[in-house]
């Protein structure tokens, strides 16, 4: 059995607990990192680790704001993971949250999606890592965007359970339709900023003007989500008509 066959079994049937274990006797603690991608050689690290190791969802390719980091323990690196602009409009999310279409438009920005998690290996350091990469998305999200980071989603698709952001206190709110939205021009990659100005203008992912809809391409998935601090709400339900 290779490496991306047991990580793939482990991700169906690891229970929560595993991932908060480490090994026990005299070993010391393994030293984790994130290392920024922000470079060709970074950027090179992290498509490959994606496209061996993610094999569901190989593509690297992602439109929006983005901020991706190679995962290291003990210097060896052993995964990829990002964060990139937000889903435009997620009921299940949306409900959870609370906003009304103003207020949306507003403070989308204040969150993020995690698009990337992958590990080349079976280890049991993931709930580690994912409480490190909290800390890091927020900081490397003001530092680039000037905006305070509020609220990260992320989507899993089945059989895999999420077990990993269960340990670390993610929450399940639902699940997606299984619709696949794609730019028309799947060559015009936008400035971040055109398409958030697009965004505001059109206030809606269905819109045809930007978006054409596949529908039954996907399986649903399961869609998680993670406050960052105490006043999460009060700070997303800001602006927009009440």
């Amino acid at each position: 059995m290779n490496n991306q066959t047991s990580l793939r079994d482990w991700g169906k049937t690891g229970s929560p607990s595993s991932f908060q274990l480490e090994d026990g006797g005299s070993n010391p603690p393994s030293r984790i990192e994130l290392e920024l991608v922000e470079n060709a050689t970074h950027k090179f690290n992290f498509d490959q680790i994606v496209k061996n190791y993610h094999t569901y969802k190989p593509n690297t390719k992602m439109v929006g704001r983005r901020i991706d980091w190679l995962i290291k323990v003990d210097g060896s690196y052993i995964g990829a993971i990002g964060v990139g602009s937000s889903i435009m409009a997620i009921k299940p999310r949306d409900d959870f949250i609370g906003w009304n279409k103003e207020q949306r438009l507003k403070n989308l920005v204040k969150t993020c999606t995690n698009w990337r998690y992958c590990l080349t290996k079976k280890t049991k350091l993931s709930s580690r890592i994912l409480k490190m990469f909290l800390k890091e998305a927020r900081k490397e999200w003001k530092k680039k965007y000037g905006v305070n980071l509020v609220l990260i989603e992320t989507l899993v698709e089945p059989p895999y359970e999420g077990t990993c952001y269960k340990a670390n206190g993610w929450i399940l709110v639902g699940k997606t339709k299984g619709l696949q939205f794609e730019w028309k021009n799947k060559d015009d990659v936008l400035p971040t900023d055109k398409v958030a100005q697009k965004f505001m203008k059109f206030g809606d992912v269905k819109n045809e003007d930007m978006w054409k809809v596949v529908v039954g391409t996907t399986k649903p998935k399961l869609i998680f989500v993670k406050p960052l601090h105490r006043y999460w709400k009060k700070e997303l339900m800001e602006g927009g008509k009440k």
